[in-house]
């Protein structure tokens, strides 16, 4: 799992958690990472195996986690914001 080197389980994201595991992921990467003016500001980036053999990307937000499969214009509005590119 190298190029996946974050244990999910132990990640702090009940959502991102909720998610991996009904997928039967145990691993993601970082793939950016937005520092707001204050931490709850903050966005980290992630990208996570799915089963078939494709990524799936998420954005840990403060509130819910943000997938890019959930609303693709609200993913791409996203990293804009954040000035992001993945």
């Amino acid at each position: 799992m190298e190029k996946y080197p974050i244990e999910i389980e132990g990640y702090n994201s009940m959502g991102i958690n909720e998610v991996a595991k009904k997928l039967k992921i145990t691993h993601m990467r970082c793939t950016a990472f937005y520092e707001g003016e204050s931490p709850d500001d903050s966005i980290r980036f992630f990208a996570l195996p799915h089963p078939s053999g494709w990524e799936i990307n998420v954005a840990d937000t403060n509130a819910d986690p943000i997938w890019e499969e959930g609303n693709e214009s609200d993913w791409a509005e996203l990293l804009e914001e954040c000035g992001v590119e993945i």
